[in-house]
């Protein structure tokens, strides 16, 4: 090839590398945190549905001392579990978000925070911290992976004494 023509090559390359979108990563930073706050939202008034809405499909969760669990029907059952078991004010900071130049994908970790009443009737604070990827499904984001766990172990079950025996 002549340097005229690599010359042409290499402008027109360059031409077209200057045509790709520009992600403002700004904005989707902004628009990940209001979702976060919206996410809030639905677990604490309880809306199962709203709050797996926010998965993707193939979502891959994994809660601390449970099996993980994969997708949104999965999502469903864990987050009746955790209703059933009497969770609530549910609380989640953001330590941490990170949003790749391509515009697809991101990740971000931080605290959460929230009450679990206990059979006695008294409630316990829990505090953790969480994990998780985010990344573009037909140009919405939707949590791909999360991971979280509690700082502290879970409390003990209450145990049933075995049956006193007869001398």
């Amino acid at each position: 090839m002549n340097r005229g023509a690599t010359a042409a090559v290499a402008v027109l390359s360059l031409g077209l590398l200057s045509c790709a979108p520009k992600v403002d990563v700004a904005a989707e930073e902004a628009t990940l945190r209001a979702l976060n706050d919206t996410i809030m939202v639905a677990e604490n008034a309880k809306d199962v549905e709203k709050a797996v809405s926010f998965y993707a499909e193939d979502a891959h969760v994994e809660p601390a001392n449970m099996p993980a669990v994969h997708g949104q029907a999965a999502m469903r059952d864990l987050y009746n579990q955790f209703f059933g078991m009497g969770v609530s004010d549910i609380t989640s900071t953001v330590d941490q978000l990170q949003v790749a130049a391509s515009g697809d994908v991101a990740y971000q970790y931080g605290v959460n925070k929230y009450k679990m009443a206990m059979p006695d009737g008294s409630q316990m604070d829990a505090v953790g911290k969480y994990a998780l990827v985010w990344k573009k499904v037909n140009d919405e984001w939707k949590i791909a992976l999360l991971a979280f766990s509690d700082d502290a172990p879970p409390p003990p079950m209450e145990q049933t004494p075995p049956p006193a025996t007869q001398p």
